[in-house]
């Protein structure tokens, strides 16, 4: 048991030592200054039994309690000091003649902020963003659409989400179809920035700024601009 303490004690993330009946046995350093207490306050008592100098819901605390052998990535909202974290906890089963559980406990707000800050990005940019993701046959899938590259190019949300990009009607690219130049970008890993590209659909021309890059997780970032306003004006 000392060994298991010791390595509690210097993780990088809150855990918890509890008995085969949920009763704590240990709470290293980072679960203290999260939760803003003690051993010697919660030791041989369930979450249920703990007053917590912090916001839980009573709800979540008697899930805990009731789930605390088969606890999968749930997560949940603390409030201390007036600040809001989501932390997500896991729990791990150790049998060594006794059941022992072991909890973990993993702030993860950064993240939930950093996905907030990018989906707010997303939805208000003022530039086109189309994501081409690739299934399991090869195929290139529109993965998604913000809500300006579908004002620019005409689109229904419905009509092209998980859609191949053989089955949609999208423009020629300075006479090129767009798989072009995502299965250049996929095969080369090269990003291609395209400047005053002439974009024709349905006899229409529109000029675009394109801008096709592959990130690390292997799906396809398309950035486009409108600038055909920009094209007549010159021509003026």
């Amino acid at each position: 048991m000392d060994k298991i303490h010791d390595l509690l004690q210097y993780i990088t993330i809150g855990a918890s030592l509890h008995d085969e009946f949920g009763n704590f046995i240990y709470i290293n350093p980072v679960f203290c200054k999260m939760f803003n207490t003690t051993n010697e306050k919660v030791k041989f008592h369930k979450f249920n039994n703990i007053i917590f100098d912090i916001n839980i819901e009573d709800n979540i605390i008697e899930w805990i309690n009731i789930n605390f052998k088969k606890i999968d990535n749930y997560i949940i909202k603390i409030r201390n000091k007036n600040t809001n974290n989501f932390i997500k906890i896991n729990s791990i089963t150790l049998k060594n003649g006794k059941e022992y559980h072991i909890l973990t406990y993993e702030n993860i707000t950064d993240t939930i902020n950093y996905s907030f800050l990018y989906d707010q990005i997303f939805k208000n940019i003022k530039t086109g963003i189309i994501i081409i993701d690739i299934d399991n046959h090869n195929n290139f899938i529109v993965k998604n659409v913000n809500p300006y590259g579908l004002n620019i190019c005409n689109f229904n949300k419905t009509e092209i989400i998980n859609l191949n990009i053989n089955n949609i009607n999208f423009p020629i690219i300075n006479g090129n179809k767009i798989q072009h130049y995502i299965k250049d970008v996929y095969k080369n890993e090269k990003s291609i920035d395209l400047k005053f590209a002439k974009c024709v659909s349905n006899e229409q021309i529109k000029w675009k700024n394109i801008f096709f890059h592959k990130i690390n997780s292997g799906e396809i970032i398309i950035l486009y601009d409108d600038v055909t306003d920009i094209i007549e004006y010159k021509n003026k």
